[in-house]
């Protein structure tokens, strides 16, 4: 009983400590390409492989290598490793 309510204890006191507002990740151009989660289940996060920011096929997804924010021959793309400019992180308000 003690080792459950630790348990308890220790899972209530991590979900505490997250952000209540996940960053939101926005292009150089100013374009809004999800939220900064782990969270796979997120419907924003750019973690969710089904979720339009995650998704290797969305166009606005930085995981898109044939997309604006994710071929490496992009200058909006985080895998061009001639990057002029970076995608913004913003905190949310």
């Amino acid at each position: 009983m003690k080792t459950t309510t630790l348990i308890v204890a220790l899972v209530l006191s991590a979900i505490n400590q997250l952000p209540a507002n996940p960053p939101v990740v926005r292009g150089s151009d100013g374009e809004y390409l999800g939220v900064l989660s782990a969270n796979p289940y997120e419907p924003e996060s750019i973690s969710n492989p089904y979720g339009l920011f995650g998704s290797e096929y969305s166009p606005v997804s930085v995981k898109d290598t044939f997309g604006l924010y994710g071929s490496p021959y992009s200058n909006e793309s985080l895998n061009n490793e001639y990057l002029v400019s970076v995608p913004e992180e913003e905190e949310t308000k």
